[in-house]
């Protein structure tokens, strides 16, 4: 009976001793996916980008971005289009929700946002976006054009 109590109290100590440690799995044998790099230079950038104010807002367009790649893991996917902060950084999103396939792009809250102070323009560039691997990847900058 004695030995009993002196088991059961060895067992309660080591189930209290190994709770919160997370185990180490020594047999992992999953392949780990490597990530495919690729150059945004090899991504190319958007040509002969143009603003125009219209009735509407500013339209912007571009020549139609030509690109093939000897690799399947890099395609095409469309165009993202920023508006530039007052400081000339690009942001963090682009005005379009998606990628643009086509090469035009209609502003139309241009004409509802606060002018910038210093240069009294809006700026805006073309990014071409493309699925590399299944990542979103983004290419070289366009020009940067201005609206007055």
């Amino acid at each position: 009976m004695r030995e009993q109590k002196y088991l059961v109290l060895l067992l309660f100590l080591l189930l209290l001793s190994s709770c919160g440690k997370k185990q180490k799995n020594i047999f992992d044998f999953s392949t780990k996916k490597e990530i495919y790099k690729v150059s945004k230079f090899d991504l190319g950038f958007v040509k002969q980008v143009k603003v125009e104010k219209v009735k509407f807002g500013n339209k912007l367009t571009w020549s139609k971005f030509n690109f093939e790649s000897k690799d399947q893991k890099v395609q095409f996917v469309g165009y993202n289009v920023y508006r530039l902060a007052r400081s000339g950084i690009l942001p963090k999103k682009a005005l379009n929700k998606r990628p643009i396939m086509g090469c035009f792009f209609l502003d139309r809250k241009s004409l509802f946002k606060k002018r910038d102070v210093e240069f009294k323009d809006f700026l805006y560039t073309v990014v071409p976006v493309f699925n590399v691997d299944g990542r979103q990847v983004n290419g070289l900058l366009s020009s940067i054009v201005v609206v007055k």
